[in-house]
């Protein structure tokens, strides 16, 4: 008997983002442990919780958070809150469009988006600012 293994939404959906033109044009990193001494701007890709939808692992409702931080040299006073909330929109539309993304191992049948607040996180050298994107992901292995 083969298991069944739910996808890797972590790498699934980091390797979508990743290799998005809007995403490099903006110099974003696109990441699974945080980057705190980053001059450019980056993501960092977790997996909240994902509980199955059904009596097997097939559709899975995956809680994501993806924290969109400002770069280094973003400072609030040069353009850190404009940077975080660009990233922040482009990492929003380019959820909206997994549905229709033709995806090697993954099927995604549905996505809803959200926005946490602005905020200044200190917990990286140096502070700067940071917007979590939050996302429902419904999806399971071809």
């Amino acid at each position: 008997m083969a298991l069944l293994l739910i996808p890797d939404m972590e790498d699934v959906v980091g390797d979508y983002l990743r290799n998005l033109d809007e995403i490099t044009d903006i110099g974003a990193k696109v990441v699974g442990l945080p980057l705190g001494d980053a001059r450019q701007p980056w993501v960092l890709v977790s997996v909240l919780d994902s509980p199955r939808r059904g009596p097997i692992d097939h559709l899975i409702e995956f809680f994501m958070q993806f924290s969109c931080y400002a770069g280094k040299d973003a400072t609030v006073a040069h353009g850190g809150q404009a940077q975080v909330n660009s990233l922040a929109r482009t990492v929003r539309a380019a959820l909206n469009e997994l549905p229709e993304t033709d995806l090697s191992d993954v099927v995604v049948s549905g996505v809803e988006v959200s926005f946490g607040p602005r905020l200044e996180d200190d917990t990286v050298e140096p502070a700067r600012q940071h917007l979590p994107v939050e996302a429902t992901i419904w999806a399971h292995a071809r």
